[in-house]
């Protein structure tokens, strides 16, 4: 659920708005590989398989919030047989927001393994990660320098809140922690 590149640059300052665009190109351009664009609501469930279930948590927000393009996530639930998954996306500080809905706050309690928000740096609220029951295993979509918070001048010498983050895990004892800078994984 994707705004247009116009949008994204009259609402924010980021740089990937065209990434809007190029999108909605790639689906328009190949119909033989898009069965159906799915605009997902709150609500929804996308059955995988026998052992996957999608859930849709919350609405895609297009208000003129200061986060706009990270505000804009939509988080999803992953329900397996043995661990559910939270998918927060970038979302950042709209995510407590989402908390005073006691559904999305229910979803989100039972989820074992969550991805840390916004690479894990400026992203959710440590509130927002205390609504969480018990977490066993993080997510970090995050290149080396953002995990480190290195801005190439070493550890800890970037603006980023990702060690913050880091110290948040520690205190919550999840030992299993994969990040995207060790490459790929798989969780078992």
């Amino acid at each position: 659920d994707f705004p247009d590149t116009a949008t994204v640059k009259r609402r924010s300052t980021d740089a990937d708005a065209y990434i809007c665009d190029a999108l909605a190109a790639a689906v328009k351009e190949n119909p033989d590989k898009v069965d159906e664009v799915l605009k997902p609501k709150r609500g929804d469930e996308i059955k995988v398989g026998d052992d996957l279930t999608i859930k849709v948590l919350n609405d895609a927000c297009f208000d003129k919030s200061a986060n706009y393009g990270n505000n804009t996530c939509v988080m999803y639930k992953a329900v397996t047989p043995g661990e559910s998954v939270l998918f927060t996306g970038d979302m950042g500080d709209r995510g407590d927001v989402l908390l005073c809905d006691e559904w999305f706050r229910n979803e989100i309690s039972s989820c074992t393994v969550i991805q840390m928000a916004h690479h894990g740096s400026n992203g959710l609220s440590d509130e927002f990660y205390a609504a969480i029951k018990q977490k066993k295993a993080c997510l970090y979509p995050a290149v080396r320098w953002i995990y480190d918070n290195d801005n190439g001048s070493g550890f800890d010498s970037a603006h980023l809140t990702t060690l913050h983050t880091r110290d948040l895990v520690r205190k919550w004892g999840c030992i299993r922690i994969y990040k995207s800078a060790d490459g790929r994984k798989l969780i078992e």
